[in-house]
């Protein structure tokens, strides 16, 4: 049975701050330990070893379903179902977390770097939260006609380098050991919200954040040998500009029930295989 473990705190939909401080309470956290001078039974078979599955995000990656579900949960139980062996999942994931944030943990905080240190698989969904959609910029930010590489330096202009830098952190932290790392694409939930400042606010803006943003991450993801999740296309269609509505959850800001189940998929079907033969 897949095992969940959680670091700092765990937020559900639409919470803005979560707690103050990790707490390692399972395995994937724990150092190690020494090797035995005696052994008093057989050692562990490959099937008996679990797969180790860390989640490093924000609301979107700890939003669940009907069932308590995230979509870290959903894919740690596909992965489980297909190696026949348990998997242990941690997630590092809260409402407030920002790239910047997460760049910081990997570099400061020793739970989250013991978890990943320990991780075959890691997924990382952040970057939403990196700046403010409802936020006043010069006029012509990111309108359809300006290019995406300038609409990312006005809108989130160190979400690139904070990347770049969790990427790296993430290959030094396995010091060469093979591990799966998947980057997932930007949301777009403007477009068909109610809320949304105006009826072309994802037409006009948002939609050319988000690909900015995504095509940012899935570079630099290709570049460290990253495989990419672009739920986006799905949710909102090619053209990025279709009411994601069926995928999300009522608030149209987080993934409902179908998506969910969408992403998980999506990351199923990439497999695992950069860890060969398991």
């Amino acid at each position: 049975m897949t095992t969940r473990t959680f670091f700092g705190a765990l937020c559900a939909l639409l919470v803005v701050a979560c707690g103050s401080g990790p707490v390692i309470t399972g395995p994937l956290a724990t150092p190690t330990p020494p090797a035995a001078t005696a052994t008093t039974g057989p050692s562990p078979s490959p099937a008996d070893t679990p797969l180790r599955v860390v989640g490093l995000g924000d609301s979107y990656m700890s939003a669940q379903n009907a069932k308590g579900e995230s979509f870290m949960d959903l894919y740690a139980a596909a992965l489980e179902s297909k190696i026949g062996r348990p998997v242990e999942l941690a997630l590092v994931a809260s409402g407030d977390m920002t790239s910047a944030k997460l760049k910081e943990r990997l570099a400061t905080n020793d739970s989250t770097r013991a978890s990943v240190a320990n991780a075959d698989v890691v997924v990382i969904s952040v970057g939403g939260n990196d700046a403010d959609p409802f936020g006043i910029y010069p006029h012509g930010t990111c309108a359809p006609m300006q290019p995406l590489p300038a609409c990312l330096e006005a809108y989130s202009p160190t979400l690139a380098g904070n990347y770049e830098a969790i990427l790296t952190a993430i290959s030094d932290l396995r010091a060469g050991k093979p591990t799966a790392v998947r980057v997932t694409s930007m949301d777009d939930p403007f477009v068909g919200m109610p809320e949304a400042p105006s009826a072309t606010f994802a037409r006009d803006f948002f939609a050319q954040v988000v690909e900015a943003q995504t095509q940012a991450v899935f570079a630099i993801a290709e570049r460290h040998g990253a495989k990419r999740v672009d739920y986006l296309h799905v949710f909102s269609g090619a053209d990025g500009l279709s009411d994601p509505a069926q995928y999300l959850a009522p608030d149209h800001s987080h993934p409902g029930e179908l998506g969910i189940q969408v992403i998980a998929d999506l990351l199923d079907e990439l497999g695992i295989p950069e860890l060969g033969s398991i």
